[in-house]
């Protein structure tokens, strides 16, 4: 009995993953968490840990993207490192890009390090992470980390064979409207050159501003959480300070 439960178990979840990079290819965003209230960005960050436990525990690197004019997003992802203290889980070390003037006051052997810096740096870590299962965050701003925009920093250590697979989880702003200020600061070229390569990214978020219904009162965080690529995520993220 035990042995064709198992078998019905591994059935499932083969049927699940198979169903998930079928979507995926597609490029249909898959919900992991759908359009929720939070009293806190910290009880965001634990619904996170909660929901992609074996995602996060399959990677030994996770970039974990902000917005640079939204300081809330580095306090969700503090709380994300470091109250992931388990063992398999924890984080032994932090990666942060050094254009987002963030104070190493975190408590786990951080390194601001400038983006010119950071290919080699990543793969001298993700080496050390192989050999050791050192657990790596990398901080950086969700045009770097979302794997949606061809020729990033994460793009490129991807397409490289020699180099494994790591998570990408990549804050953006949740708009009320398509003309939302907060969708702004990545653009969404639609016709003519897109000269920042963005709109991949910049675009998904206008669309979720024009579809997501508001039943919400302005009182509480909201937050979305989709998986967009086999390794990819974005956190859909909005302040209550924000006017719906």
């Amino acid at each position: 009995m035990k042995k064709i439960y198992a078998i019905f178990v591994s059935i499932f979840a083969l049927a699940a993953l198979v169903w998930v990079i079928q979507l995926t290819l597609e490029g249909k965003p898959v919900a992991k968490i759908k359009l929720s209230e939070f009293e806190t960005p910290k009880n965001l960050s634990d619904a996170i840990r909660m929901r992609l436990r074996q995602e996060l525990k399959d990677h030994t690197i996770v970039f974990l993207g902000v917005d640079p004019e939204e300081p809330q997003h580095l306090d969700l992802w503090k709380y994300f490192v470091t109250e992931t203290v388990e063992p398999g889980w924890k984080f032994d070390e932090i990666i942060i890009e050094k254009g987002l003037n963030i104070s190493p006051a975190w408590g786990i052997g951080e390194k601001i390090i400038d983006l010119r810096e950071m290919e080699p740096i990543l793969k001298q870590s993700w080496n050390e992470a192989g050999a050791r299962d050192k657990r790596i965050a990398v901080i950086v701003p969700s045009v770097y980390s979302s794997q949606l925009i061809k020729d990033n920093p994460v793009q490129r250590l991807k397409l490289n064979p020699n180099e494994g697979r790591f998570l990408s989880l990549s804050l953006v702003a949740l708009g009320e409207s398509a003309s939302d200020p907060v969708v702004s600061h990545i653009p969404c070229v639609a016709e003519g050159s897109d000269y920042t390569g963005a709109s991949p990214l910049g675009c998904m978020i206008h669309k979720k501003a024009m579809f997501w219904k508001k039943p919400f009162k302005n009182k509480k965080y909201l937050g979305i959480v989709e998986q967009v690529g086999l390794h990819d995520y974005l956190v859909y993220f909005r302040n209550p300070t924000t006017p719906l």
